[in-house]
């Protein structure tokens, strides 16, 4: 706020100060002036997740570029008002074609640059090692197909709350289930090293990728690598990668099914499998605390059972229906399956367990509970027929 407040102030004061002395030129000063503020903004909007040292100056580089602006913007707006109506429409529209149409054709020209950009990076980071490059496009990764998909106008990574949510671009070289990963950076203008950790590579590597492309779509884009193994599954699973975990379409009890994506069951029906060991079984187990009361029911199924009660604000029960749990222990005390379910008659249950050091998550109807462990059997079955190759090292 006393930064804006600063702004504001000194660019009324400089402003009127320049268009008392120099009226005359007020308005071609007042365009420059405001030029680096749109030339900073834009350098920034296509920074990307590059974390280098110059991007620890951005706040400094804006708030120098927004104060010029607003200067250049000030001397801009006086010198229109004080000129005639008619004079005044002829310059603004003017002023505004003069600068469109320059920008229009310098984001062209930059747009169709970066494809010389990528290309020439990649070359230069596989040398004769096989590579490929998947693209950000459309809220989504997929193989890049044509040499178009690496134009600054489609390779955009979604751009949310001031930050890319992943990645312009993913560089895999090797063709192995390990390969070796950059991202793009735009403000270096080169794929640097990925540094956030084990990327889903889509596309196939081949030599000097970018020289083979065409405007053909690959078969299918179900052939992942990820986590040092090599995943493909039939289209109707709709697999893919969120983070360390696998997620696909699949409806118990069976999971042979997979309804589509349109379909109400669709979000139901949605498998989650961690590849890592994640502490969601135990931290899903409830417990008596201020919110709720946990009541031991037993054993069904060969399932320890539990019922828990919402508490109101005085400490008793809610007259709402409770939920109910059923969970076991493994032999290292940690909760191995916990099954949480609203209700024991419509309400989807939602599923947790771990297994081989995997952690496992879905839904079943309440009526499917006393087959537990075969369902567990049978995804875990499922998920492991989609790894056609084991894990191995390196980027051959």
């Amino acid at each position: 706020m006393v930064f804006t407040v600063f702004t504001v102030v000194t660019a009324l004061a400089v402003g009127a100060f320049f268009l008392r002395k120099l009226p005359f030129i007020a308005i071609p000063v007042g365009l420059v002036l405001m030029a680096p503020f749109f030339l900073s903004v834009g350098e920034q909007a296509v920074r990307g997740r590059d974390n280098s040292v110059g991007a620890a100056f951005v706040p400094l580089i804006l708030f120098v570029s927004s104060l010029v602006a607003a200067i250049g913007a000030f001397l801009f707006i006086a010198a229109l008002l004080r000129l005639k109506p008619d004079r005044r429409w002829k310059i603004l529209l003017g002023t505004t074609i003069a600068i469109l149409i320059p920008a229009g054709i310098a984001f062209l020209c930059w747009s169709r640059a970066n494809i010389d950009y990528v290309t020439t990076s990649a070359e230069q980071i596989a040398g004769n090692e096989p590579y490929c490059i998947d693209v950000a496009s459309d809220g989504e990764r997929k193989p890049a197909t044509s040499l178009d998909d690496f134009s600054g106008y489609n390779m955009r990574a979604v751009h949310s709350d001031g930050v890319y949510l992943g990645p312009h671009a993913i560089l895999a070289v090797g063709a192995g289930n390990s390969p070796a990963l950059y991202h793009w950076s735009y403000s270096r203008k080169s794929f640097i090293t990925e540094s956030s950790g084990a990327q889903p590579v889509y596309c196939e590597a081949r030599q000097h990728f970018t020289d083979t492309l065409t405007n053909t779509p690959p078969v299918s884009r179900q052939s992942i690598r990820f986590g040092g193994m090599r995943l493909s599954a039939p289209d109707r699973y709709r697999l893919h990668i969120s983070g360390a975990s696998l997620i696909f379409s699949a409806a118990a009890p069976d999971f042979e099914n997979a309804p589509s994506a349109s379909s109400e069951q669709a979000i139901m029906s949605s498998v989650e499998v961690n590849i890592v060991d994640s502490d969601r079984t135990d931290a899903w187990v409830s417990r008596t605390n201020s919110d709720s009361i946990v009541e031991d029911s037993g054993e069904e199924y060969g399932l320890r059972a539990q019922t828990r009660w919402s508490v109101a604000t005085d400490g008793r029960k809610k007259p709402s229906p409770p939920s109910f749990e059923y969970f076991n222990l493994s032999s290292d005390n940690r909760v191995a399956t916990v099954i949480s379910c609203l209700d024991k008659v419509k309400i989807q249950c939602i599923h947790a367990f771990r297994s081989g050091g995997w952690t496992y998550t879905f839904h079943h109807n309440p009526s499917d509970l006393k087959q537990w462990k075969r369902m567990q059997e049978k995804l875990v079955e499922l998920t492991h027929s989609f790894v056609r190759a084991p894990a191995t090292t390196g980027g051959e």
